[in-house]
């Protein structure tokens, strides 16, 4: 039972926030599924084959071909086959970006390539992925940025900073965040509290609490002003404010320019997808908009998703989940307690009962039967 709650209401979160389900079937891997049993990861393929035993640790995504294993707190990687081509040694490993990984070992950090050659020496306190040609590596106390030549071209200086997006990336000094760019010249003044990466040239800032945006030129477009403040997507961000009684959010969408396209009517709203958006009405339950604010059909639900390859979950009752299409045509019975999203053509489904997951295909045939504790594409 407390398995079953467990898993449900887990399922239920992700799809109420409407975060989407990482890329665990990756670009150069799209027919291997992450899934597991009796607390150990394996890969299948979507054929239902087992292609990497249940023996690691850690759910299993693919980058650049090959992924992150472990055992033991010990740490490797594996090819697309299954096969372990960099041997399980290494304590925290990053996955391959730009052809490089971070490893480390003991207390220092350094990189490999996938012929498992150490690159750049374990010599660093911390480090990250590499992002633009550069990564941030920690020494000394503080952070400061590498090529993958090893050679320092920002000078540490800052008290955190992550990686290069769109050109810019975010630094702190002091309990303050701003962004450089890679020739480490300050765009974005040092004054907000929260930061996120840039992203379609905007980034998130917070100050005081409240949300608001940056575009890559270091202008603040929209000043700190909003309780919850998505990025922008398909041109329109989701934002909340506190209701007016004190009690929870009124929320909608407005345009990069502040504007408020679709006005605050609403307890909660997910991100555009597809030109559609789920959102949640005063008496809680769920519908769908498009860019104009007009409910596109009529049907409501308790839990909904968001649109990917055309359809999304929805739940009537909260563990009677299926999907509809763009009209609202239910396409896939409401009948499994929990469901991903589709990814490549592929979703993940819940079996009330039994208590394990299985896979479906687009027209809802169960293309691998449920024999599964768990998978990576509810995540």
């Amino acid at each position: 039972m407390i398995k079953k709650t467990f898993l449900t209401l887990l399922t239920i979160f992700i799809l109420i926030v409407g975060y989407k389900a990482s890329t665990y079937i990756s670009s150069t891997s799209q027919d291997l599924i992450p899934v597991c049993n009796d607390n150990k990861w394996g890969v299948i393929n979507k054929s239902g084959k087992q292609i990497v035993p249940f023996k690691y640790d850690n759910p299993i995504a693919f980058e650049e071909g090959l992924a992150v294993v472990c055992i033991n707190d010990k740490c490797g990687f594996i090819d697309g086959t299954g096969k372990e081509v960099i041997p399980l040694k290494y304590n925290i490993p990053f996955s391959f970006n730009e052809g490089l990984a971070a490893i480390n070992k003991g207390d220092k950090y350094g990189y490999i390539n996938k012929s498992n050659q150490e690159v750049i020496h374990l010599q660093y306190d911390a480090a990250s992925s590499f992002s633009d040609g550069l990564a941030a590596v920690y020494k000394g106390g503080k952070w400061g940025y590498i090529n993958k030549s090893n050679k320092v071209v920002i000078p540490f200086q800052y008290d955190n900073a992550f990686a290069f997006s769109d050109g810019l990336a975010s630094v702190k000094k002091g309990d303050k965040w701003g962004y450089i760019n890679k020739s480490g010249k300050q765009i974005i003044p040092f004054k907000y509290t929260e930061v996120t990466p840039l992203k379609n040239g905007f980034a998130k800032v917070n100050s005081a609490n409240l949300s608001g945006l940056v575009n890559k030129e270091g202008k603040e477009v929209i000043p700190p002003f909003y309780t919850n403040l998505e990025a922008p997507k398909e041109g329109l961000m989701a934002a909340c404010n506190n209701a007016d009684n004190g009690d929870g959010y009124k929320c909608g969408f407005i345009n990069t320019k502040n504007k408020v396209v679709i006005p605050f009517a609403y307890t909660w709203v997910t991100d555009f997808a597809d030109g559609l958006a789920a959102v949640q009405g005063y008496n809680h339950e769920w519908f769908f908009i498009n860019k104009h604010g007009k409910k596109v059909f009529p049907i409501k639900y308790s839990v909904v998703g968001n649109f990917s390859e055309g359809l999304t979950s929805v739940c009537e009752p909260v563990c009677k989940c299926g999907f509809i299409d763009k009209t609202g045509k239910e396409v896939i019975e409401r009948k499994y307690e929990a469901v991903s999203d589709f990814k490549n053509g592929v979703a993940a489904v819940l079996i009330e009962g039994i208590e394990k997951w299985g896979f479906i295909d687009k027209t809802g045939k169960m293309i691998i039967p449920p024999k599964y504790d768990w998978t990576g594409l509810v995540f």
